[in-house]
């Protein structure tokens, strides 16, 4: 099988959580999608907040002023129903060697609030 992905945008904004995916069978044929795209997207694009502020937000948050940046971009982030603008803020906090954690916190563009934030380091063995 292969699987063909597809991001959603809002005015060249990327959706978290909005995706499409087309499931072909080993031949090439359609077997199904999967449908994750968010309907009637509501948002001021224009941030208020600059992405320098955000990312102080962030790292006030995270609680490592030092950590260093890795991206800071717009995202579009629905919650409860809510459409909010926010910065994708993506820290990495680390001593010498590897990485100790790689925060990604998102910032509204807006108001400056917290909406959502998680640890993304991944490991393996």
């Amino acid at each position: 099988m292969a699987h063909v992905r597809v991001q959603q945008f809002h005015r060249n904004i990327p959706v978290l959580g909005g995706e499409a995916i087309a499931h072909l069978k080993a031949t090439g044929e359609p077997f199904g999608q999967t449908d994750d795209l968010l309907p009637n997207v509501k948002v001021d694009t224009a941030p208020r907040l600059t992405a320098d502020a955000a990312v102080g937000r962030a790292r006030a948050e995270v609680g490592c002023r030092d950590c260093s940046l890795r991206s800071a971009d717009l995202w579009i982030v629905r919650t409860e129903g809510t459409d909010h603008l926010a910065y994708r803020v993506e820290l990495r906090e680390s001593a010498a060697g590897p990485p100790l954690s790689i925060p990604i916190v998102f910032v509204d563009a807006h108001s400056g609030n917290l909406i959502l934030r998680y640890d993304n380091l991944q490991t393996g063995k």
